[in-house]
């Protein structure tokens, strides 16, 4: 599974890459901003536990972290005692424009577990 979302000058782009156990989603956002940007992962409908990519890419170093939405809260995942385990990431900022690319497991686990393997489609 692979797609786009687009809205308001912001792009989202993202795939799959590799087979379970260690298949990872890859991603890309842009947006028209200097400040901070992020995209949001869960397995529910529920903004409780969606796990954010969080960066800032105007700034140098470039600044990507893994955050969880706690309500109101969201903190960085390692202060909970999970692990992010992004990588692949690069930054830029550019003509008004901050880019972010990544690549994250599917399955995030404790202490808010996610599945973000790509859809299986059963045989017909």
């Amino acid at each position: 599974m692979a797609g786009t979302i687009a809205r308001g000058g912001v792009t989202f782009t993202w795939g799959h890459r590799g087979t379970s156990p260690s298949e990872r989603i890859v991603g890309t956002l842009q947006a028209p901003t200097r400040g901070w940007i992020a995209a949001g992962f869960n397995d529910t409908p529920s903004l409780a536990g969606t796990r954010f990519v969080i960066a800032a890419v105007s700034v140098r170093p470039i600044r990507v972290e893994m955050h969880v939405a706690l309500v109101p809260e969201h903190p960085p995942i390692e202060t909970l005692g999970g692990h992010s385990g992004l990588s692949d990431v690069r930054g830029k900022f550019g003509a008004g424009v901050s880019q972010v690319s990544f690549s994250l497991p599917t399955q995030q686990g404790e202490p808010y577990p996610a599945n973000l393997a790509r859809p299986v489609t059963p045989p017909t």
